[in-house]
């Protein structure tokens, strides 16, 4: 913007005026395609006893509000939901139950960024730390761009960046992002798939296996930590449907 436009404009208001309009777009509601997914928690053991076993809180219903109206998301654990659209604001809160009050959002279990430029999206929600302070439910959110037939979709679920070695192709994938690989030109039914956290500024194995693959269809793979505080961490593979691809 010129203050040519406005040349009864001080340079200081014209600087306010600017400020306000950038503003103004920021707070502008976003529209998005909304896709769910719940992952299943696991039940760990504890370490104080080997009999005793730990529950994660299982999510049983979850809520949004879009154009000032309640959404209820029907999915179950471990598989997508249906597409929902999203008109509100950038940073999409979370409910388990509705609020009493409809203004209050001070219940909201989690909430996540909603970029301007996305068109899909996918909301993956899992449990947190169980019986600590934290919360009890995570939340990522991460564009969701089409899959080709015969590709690896990998997505970080750990908190931090993970490196990972497939067939020796390093990738480095930072944390609450998604990586495609190619498994069209895989020679072997499986790829050897291993993965590596830093710990004092050293390189450790966290997860080494052969993972099966099939390069006629979409798959997605979740990387997880074996248990919320753990350094060992874990893969959730699937087949995407059609829709999702």
């Amino acid at each position: 913007m010129s203050c040519k436009i406005y040349p009864r404009l001080t340079p200081f208001l014209c600087m306010v005026l600017l400020v306000s309009l950038l503003s103004a777009h920021d707070h502008k509601d976003v529209k998005c395609d909304l896709v769910f997914y719940k992952i299943k928690p696991k039940v760990v053991f504890s370490r104080a006893s080997a009999d005793q076993m730990v529950a994660p809180l299982e999510l049983k219903e979850l809520f949004f509000k879009s154009r000032g109206k309640w959404v209820d998301v029907s999915s179950e654990s471990d598989k997508f939901s249906e597409t929902y659209t999203y008109r509100g604001a950038p940073e999409l809160e979370l409910f388990d139950s509705l609020p009493d009050d409809d203004a209050d959002t001070s219940s909201a279990i989690a909430s996540v960024p909603i970029s301007h430029a996305w068109r899909k999206a996918v909301v993956l929600l899992y449990p947190g730390v169980t019986g600590e302070d934290g919360p009890a439910f995570k939340a990522s959110c991460q564009e969701w761009k089409i899959l080709e037939e015969g590709s690896l979709r990998l997505v970080n679920l750990v908190g931090e960046a993970v490196e990972i070695e497939i067939d020796e192709t390093p990738i480095n994938l930072a944390p609450n992002q998604n990586y495609d690989f190619n498994l069209k030109y895989a020679d072997e039914p499986f790829l050897s798939v291993k993965m590596f956290l830093l710990e004092e500024g050293q390189r450790k194995m966290a997860y080494s296996t052969k993972l099966s693959i099939n390069n006629d269809v979409g798959m997605m793979a979740l990387i997880k930590r074996v248990s919320p505080n753990s350094s060992r961490l874990r893969l959730s593979t699937s087949i995407l449907s059609e829709a999702m691809r």
